[in-house]
């Protein structure tokens, strides 16, 4: 409490509770008029003080400043009193800064629930009942606000009964919250899809249920068109990959037609069956991304099992040959997919044909391993005849190995050969 005189505003004096509140000792306030304190003008602080002085006023809210530079929300009650003859008037000066923070901020959160872009809706636990709608709630669905509150969820809310709307009550009290999906009825009878977020607050012994209420409407229909586009795109996809395959298998039909027709020219008909083998790979990998999910990927680790296998099964010497194969699952698109699959194609070929001979057989292994996150090592290998320690890629003359070496290029791989005895050929591919 401070005691001010009214004719010049001096403080005449001031209690324990205000020289704490202020932090100026008690002589100094004693040494300050209230126009050191009040951040009012000197005109509208001395309006003030007659106003309390002549009774017009007793209570005020002003804003004082302290000693460390600091102004202070302030409730200020007034009045006339004689101290020794003289008119004072006491000033009893509460701190309302939190209480009008609060209550600044009570105004924001009421107005932002009122004028929101969404529903809201506060809703009574024990039996569904709407106690809060705003504005755009009711806009929405077509009533007037008085209208939604007394109207319970499943008057609006086909989803809900009294049955799940009890189980509904007690999974948000477990959980805190949920977001679900929903549909809400309009006055008309009309319907519409609803992104619902439902809050659980728990107050002084009391739950309080709140639903935020958003119109999906328009993503609904987005994602419908998104997904019938996506769902031609596939058709589209997969009919050219279906497409492609059978154009490749007409082609192989024609080369085996050609063949014949071909006399007994071992090398011409040898070259044409490496091509009908070269274009049958890249038939092999069309099917396969025909019938998987993916469409835009193929299990590479599936591929090269089954062309291995097939290319095995197809050789002069089958029975004396054995696979060793240890994959890892890798996925690739169709541009690495196709380059890739001729390389094994070439290699494995070169292997069955000239590794091993009819008597003695041996072993052809295949390996692909992830390497790391981003990449992945194809190997190739057999204990067959072997190369010769100094075999230089550049220098073989073979269509096949040229083959090799310009797809490896294409993929933009390092490929490896080791000669002697165990001859393998590697390379690294990111997929």
């Amino acid at each position: 409490m401070l005691l001010i005189r009214p004719e010049d505003g001096r403080i005449l004096d001031a209690n324990t509770a205000a020289v704490e509140f202020y932090g100026w000792s008690r002589d100094e306030l004693r040494r300050m008029a209230i126009s050191d304190i009040n951040t009012l003008s000197e005109q509208e602080l001395r309006q003030e003080i007659e106003n309390a002085r002549y009774y017009k006023k007793s209570y005020f809210e002003f804003q004082h400043r302290r000693r460390d530079a600091s102004v202070r929300e302030v409730a200020v009650f007034s009045g006339k009193v004689l101290l020794n003859g003289r008119e004072t008037l006491y000033t009893i000066v509460r701190d309302i800064s939190d209480q009008l923070e609060m209550e600044k901020r009570f105004y924001l959160i009421s107005q932002s629930m009122e004028n929101a872009a969404i529903g809201v809706f506060q809703i009574a636990e024990e039996d569904g009942r709407v106690i809060y709608a705003n504005k755009m709630a009711a806009k929405k669905m077509g009533y007037t606000v008085e209208e939604l509150v007394g109207m319970r969820v499943f008057d609006f809310d086909p989803s809900f009964d009294m049955e799940n709307w009890t189980r509904h009550r007690q999974e948000v009290r477990r959980s805190g919250g949920r977001t679900i999906e929903s549909v809400h009825r309009r006055k008309d009878g009309s319907e519409f899809p609803v992104e619902v977020t439902v809050t659980n607050i728990h107050y002084k012994g009391q739950n309080y249920t709140f639903f935020f209420v958003i119109d999906i409407t328009a993503r609904k229909k987005a994602q419908a068109e998104l997904l019938e586009s996506l769902e031609q795109k596939e058709m589209l996809l997969r009919e050219v990959h279906h497409r492609v395959k059978n154009n490749l298998s007409v082609i192989n039909g024609l080369i085996h037609l050609q063949l014949d027709q071909i006399p007994d020219d071992r090398r011409l008909r040898g070259a044409l069956l490496k091509t009908r083998d070269r274009i049958m790979v890249m038939a092999m990998i069309h099917n396969m991304l025909y019938h998987d999910q993916y469409l835009s990927r193929v299990r590479f680790d599936n591929f090269v099992q089954a062309l291995a296998s097939r290319l095995q099964a197809a050789s002069e010497n089958a029975e004396s040959i054995t696979l060793s194969m240890d994959t890892d699952p890798v996925f690739m698109d169709v541009i690495q997919a196709v380059p890739l699959g001729l390389i094994v194609n070439e290699l494995l070929s070169n292997s069955l044909t000239h590794a091993f001979s009819r008597e003695e057989g041996g072993t052809l292994g295949l390996k692909l391993k992830q390497d790391g996150e981003k990449s992945c090592v194809l190997t190739v290998w057999d204990n067959g005849r072997g190369l010769s320690e100094d075999f230089d890629l550049k220098r073989h003359s073979g269509l096949g190995l040229e083959l090799v070496r310009i797809l490896a290029q294409q993929l933009g791989s390092k490929i490896l050969f080791h000669g002697g005895n165990g001859p393998s050929v590697s390379l690294t591919v990111e997929p």
